[in-house]
């Protein structure tokens, strides 16, 4: 088991197994990548995010915050540009 600690803005707010979870979708920007963000599911059905930034010596690990956020993180990792089917899959099968 890896644990990983969730925070808000500044506090511990809880922790999920990060070899139970699951990687949903995630894009990097910048060149060389600069930053990104990677949403996870838990196992118990928590979005996370881990937001992370070459230029900051910490990565963030949060609960995802709204439902534009998610939509943004799936829209930059879909190809195809069908991520509106798969956020409206996401919101209805895990708890935001």
């Amino acid at each position: 088991m890896k644990r990983i600690n969730v925070t808000d803005t500044e506090n511990w707010v809880g922790w999920f197994d990060m070899d139970a979870a699951e990687e949903i979708a995630s894009y990097k920007e910048g060149d060389p990548y600069v930053d990104g963000k990677i949403l996870y599911v838990t196992k118990k059905g928590k979005l996370v995010v881990h937001e992370w930034n070459n230029y900051s010596p910490h990565e963030v690990y949060r609960y995802a915050s709204s439902e534009a956020e998610i939509a943004e993180i799936l829209s930059r990792d879909c190809t195809d540009g069908a991520y509106e089917e798969w956020l409206v899959k996401i919101l209805g099968k895990y708890e935001l």
